[in-house]
């Protein structure tokens, strides 16, 4: 079962008026295949799922916690494990 709530980073143009590049945003739903997430204007509107990577707030064993996609997560766990990501 997916969370209701999930935070998720723009990867695009930034528009001050929507979003900006980098910045983690609240998706707080789906609809026919896009995501509502609330926008800079603090409303929430849909909006096509490519804008957007998931990002996991885990906390490492170290107590450091982890803002990162899943593919990102997969990369610093190799690091932190001496090991190159074989790519």
């Amino acid at each position: 079962m997916e969370k209701e709530h999930v935070k998720v980073r723009f990867v695009g143009k930034s528009d001050p008026f929507c979003f900006v590049n980098g910045k983690v945003y609240e998706k707080v739903g789906e609809s026919h295949g896009y995501w509502r997430v609330i926008d800079e204007t603090g409303e929430d509107y849909l909006y096509s799922p490519k804008a957007f990577e998931v990002v996991d707030e885990d906390i490492g064993k170290d107590g450091i916690a982890m803002k990162s996609s899943s593919s990102s997560r997969r990369r610093w766990t190799l690091l932190a494990q001496g090991k190159k990501n074989e790519h």
